[in-house]
């Protein structure tokens, strides 16, 4: 009964959370070509990856997720951090979350519940402290093209700084996923 895929989906509203890089985005070389991405976009952008990237390591330990995807209610950009993250994990077993034995449905059922509790207890931990880490942000400066006619040039650059996520409080919701066999033709 317990060797069973239990999903768990996990809403974030507002715009604090990013599984990509900036640069990752399609509209990335564009907004460098226009210069419209600079230290405020990349440094908003990296905060919100730090948080994600802290999100999904505390969630790997206590049981690597066998499944694990992001959806945004917002999509972002280049220079947006998207909103509205739907995180939806997935885990083989439910006795490494719960620390119990699962051997009949009202077992499982508490271990469910306990599951949530457990999973929303490291998410809001998550967000409501700060974390400092590496990461790469956008650097503007001007650069002289020609010395004898005196003609500064905008160049975009990318550093490496310590980013810190300072913490946040959203309302965090956290549901089991109940999987339903797929109807029988």
């Amino acid at each position: 009964m317990n060797n069973m895929f239990h999903a768990f989906s996990i809403k974030v509203p507002g715009a604090l959370l990013d599984d990509k890089f900036f640069f990752d985005y399609s509209d990335y070389h564009a907004a460098v070509e226009n210069l419209t991405i600079d230290d405020t976009n990349s440094k908003a952008k990296a905060v919100a990856y730090v948080r994600m990237f802290r999100l999904k390591q505390e969630l790997s330990k206590l049981q690597v997720p066998v499944y694990l995807t992001v959806k945004f209610g917002t999509a972002g950009t280049a220079l947006t951090v998207p909103s509205d993250a739907e995180i939806v994990v997935g885990f083989g077993s439910l006795e490494n979350l719960t620390s119990t034995g699962i051997v009949d449905d009202a077992t499982l059922n508490a271990a469910k519940v306990s599951a949530v509790a457990l999973i929303r207890g490291i998410i809001e931990t998550v967000l409501d402290q700060d974390h400092v880490m590496y990461s790469w942000v956008v650097s503007k400066y001007s650069r002289m093209n020609n010395p004898i006619a005196n003609i500064e040039v905008e160049h975009i650059g990318l550093r490496e700084e310590y980013i810190t996520a300072p913490k946040v409080t959203p309302s965090v919701t956290v549901q089991y996923v109940a999987l339903q066999a797929p109807a029988v033709i």
